[in-house]
This record gives structure tokens, sequence and C-alpha cells, in this order.
């Protein structure tokens, strides 16, 4: 997802930037998961 990615003038805050929208993406990766999984234990595993 590259092309999210905008230059800032401040290295730093951009740095900063990009890490919280990599720990966002990651708890809502697990969210998902999350979701997933309690989905399949309610209805029965295989």
């Amino acid at each position: 997802m590259a092309d999210r990615i905008t230059i800032y003038p401040d290295e730093k805050l951009q740095k900063k930037l990009e890490k919280e929208a990599e720990k966002q993406e990651r708890s809502l990766n697990n969210l998902i998961l999350f979701i997933i999984n309690s989905f399949f234990k309610k209805h029965g595993k295989k």
C-alpha cells in the first residue's frame, strides 16, 4: 500500500505517522481475525 505514503517536509513527523498507520493496520487485522475466530467457534468447527 505504498500509494498511501505521502512525503512530509518533516522526516520525523513522517516516521511517526507511518508507525501510527502500521499500528492501526495491525490492530484492525487482529480485530478481523478475532471476529472470524469467534464466528467459527460459535458455528462449530469442522
